[in-house]
């Protein structure tokens, strides 16, 4: 009986461990993708350094906050941000807060700039703006494989055209 008992508690202890450890390596994941996420932020947005997309997202993604024909492709993700990053020459994005759960990050930022350049057809007003938004990205390999975002975009028009 003692046998049984000292194998049952054993068994049960490589069990508690084996969690215990995927546990702990789940945290680390989820840790790295948050850091995967600050990294491009600060890569892509404040260095300005969009040739090195490709070092955060996978050349096959999908960019569910994009009109379909332009949901896919490194060309097309480079150009979007160049977009954002030509009409704002100071713009600036602060995480806010951040949760992750197995495979996906969830952002919330604070974006800042000053509007000196051509935005969506509207010639620079030199207006400083301020906006919020909520990104979620679900991470593979190291690399962003989905993403959805919302930003308060009718404000930063308003506060671009002064209404």
């Amino acid at each position: 009986m003692t046998k049984i008992k000292f194998l049952f508690a054993s068994i049960f202890s490589l069990l508690v461990g084996f969690s215990t450890l995927a546990q702990t390596k789940n945290l680390n994941s989820m840790e790295e993708n948050k850091t995967l996420i600050k990294n491009f932020i600060d890569e892509i947005w404040h260095n300005r350094n969009v040739d090195k997309i490709s070092t955060f997202w996978d050349d096959d993604y999908t960019n569910h906050s994009m009109p379909p024909e332009m949901q896919k492709g490194m060309e097309n993700l480079k150009m979007s941000h160049q977009m954002f990053l030509s009409a704002f020459s100071d713009l600036k994005l602060e995480v806010l807060d951040q949760i992750a759960e197995d495979n996906k990050v969830v952002s919330r930022l604070k974006l800042s700039g000053k509007h000196t350049g051509d935005f969506m057809g509207m010639p620079s007003t030199d207006k400083s703006f301020q906006m919020t938004g909520i990104r979620i990205d679900r991470i593979e390999n190291g690399k962003i494989v989905e993403h959805w975002a919302d930003y308060d975009m009718a404000g930063l028009m308003r506060q671009l055209s002064g209404n």
